[in-house]
């Protein structure tokens, strides 16, 4: 494909509203037809809200050529998470703007968790997309994400959970494999954090921008973090913290 082609085939597709209560139908429909002498198999798909939605896997060339793969969901191009990450089989990525429902100012940016697996012979697959189990506006689940065994944690740093003060300090969510399915675990927030006031990006300790997982031991970070108290601070100057969890036999973290 010329180049003018690619610019007018990402100009056509930058037009299509993909916003995640939309179906993806006509994206992948544009795509397709814009992929001559590729061969392309369709996977299509009903979410949980009734929207129909279209996974594309395609395949050019001889056995072991090139392929390319779509998931079944769209979301804004400013959405995908900082670091996706991965682990034998198993990808992980966040869209920490990822929106439940119809997006609004008072009602956005929920955020959500992409889970892929890959199956020989037919590469990968998406099979979970992960949400808190109540969503909160602007929490952005997913800016953070991490995968060790059966086991995905993904931080919400402008989460409203609190402990004192009312503020966004942030939360971590756990999600866990049962060996069919990925489902909702715990969600956790650490403690000796100070819950800022304000709302801006300005004014939060960001509990959750980065999180690691190693077995049942969880790092979160909070960049954010600085003893101050109010709404005037900022992350400029700001020392930052770190708290380290572990999950317990009865599927807490502490």
């Amino acid at each position: 494909m010329a180049q003018t082609e690619l610019v007018e085939l990402a100009a056509a597709l930058v037009r299509i509203d993909s916003r995640s209560f939309v179906s993806n139908l006509a994206v992948a429909e544009r795509i397709e037809a814009a992929r001559a002498g590729v061969e392309v198999e369709r996977l299509d798909d009903t979410d949980a809200n009734g929207v129909a939605k279209r996974a594309l896997v395609a395949h050019k060339g001889p056995k072991g050529g090139y392929a390319l793969s779509g998931h079944l969901d769209t979301v804004p191009a400013h959405a995908s998470g900082n670091v996706p990450r991965i682990e034998g089989d198993r990808l992980v990525v966040g869209a920490r703007r990822f929106t439940v429902g119809v997006s609004s100012g008072s009602n956005r940016w929920h955020g959500g968790v992409y889970v892929f697996h890959r199956s020989a012979g037919s590469g990968w697959s998406q099979v979970a997309k992960l949400t808190a189990p109540t969503a909160v506006t602007e929490a952005r689940l997913g800016y953070g994400v991490a995968i060790s065994g059966d086991t995905i944690i993904a931080g919400a740093p402008r989460d409203n959970a609190t402990v004192g003060t009312t503020g966004r300090f942030g939360a971590v969510y756990a999600f866990r494999w049962n060996g069919t399915s990925w489902g909702f675990e715990a969600k956790f927030t650490g403690t000796g954090g100070v819950r800022k006031t304000g709302l801006s990006n300005g004014n939060l300790d960001w509990f959750g921008r980065s999180v690691d997982l190693a077995g049942p031991y969880a790092v979160v970070g909070a960049p954010g973090v600085d003893g101050a108290t109010g709404n005037t601070d900022n992350l400029t100057g700001n020392i930052g913290g770190a708290w380290v969890f572990v999950r317990n036999s009865n599927a807490t973290w502490t």
